[in-house]
């Protein structure tokens, strides 16, 4: 299978495996989208990634998942920039280890938010076009937590039980269309954000 000039968005971009992710796409000759919330790690991405290849085009596109109107207008970025998108990597994810009873509220809607409800946004849109080109992948980075669950990481691990129960669901929906709906799930990975753990 022939990678050139396919379209990928990766949200979480700059995190460890969405670098990754984007090094790997490109080396491929994938043209990709790269979000995440900070501007200065999304151009030193970006320029590592221009060093590695000059025939692929890309973009960046600083965004806060935790909501919608900021979704909405990264959907508008990316069709402007993009005809079409082949790959939609749902990478972006927060964790925040805590008690039930010491996490806030605004806390807990913003790790839905990001974790659950911006890959369903992204899925729902992307899917559409998908299905019409008889072509399409969603893949969503869950983890060992969708299949378990662990002290003071209760609100992370519903998440991430809500992510796989969605993209199991969403696979048998589109699948008649050529369309995969995939969830990773790695176990603990060497990145800042497993460094949270004690």
């Amino acid at each position: 299978m022939t990678f050139q000039n396919k379209k990928a968005l990766i949200t979480g971009a700059t995190g460890g495996i969405g670098k990754e992710l984007s090094i790997n796409l490109v080396n491929q000759g994938v043209d990709v989208c790269l979000t995440g919330t900070n501007l200065n790690k999304l151009n030193l991405l970006k320029k590592k990634l221009s060093s590695l290849s000059n025939n692929v085009k890309i973009i960046i596109y600083p965004c806060d998942l935790s909501k919608e109107k900021n979704i909405l207008n990264l959907i508008k970025f990316i069709n402007k920039n993009f005809s079409h998108l082949d790959y939609l990597f749902n990478n972006a994810g927060i964790f925040n280890p805590k008690k039930i009873n010491k996490e806030n509220n605004r806390n807990i809607e913003k790790m839905f938010q990001i974790n659950v409800l911006a890959p369903i946004y992204l899925s729902k849109h992307f899917s559409l076009k998908m299905k019409k080109r008889k072509f399409g992948r969603i893949i969503n980075i869950g983890s060992s937590s969708s299949y378990t669950g662990f002290k003071d990481t209760s609100i992370y691990c519903s998440t991430k039980h809500a992510l796989l129960g969605f993209s199991r669901s969403l696979h048998d929906e589109l699948k008649s269309h050529n369309v995969r709906v995939l969830s990773v799930s790695p176990g603990t990975v060497n990145t800042k954000m497993a460094k949270k753990i004690k």
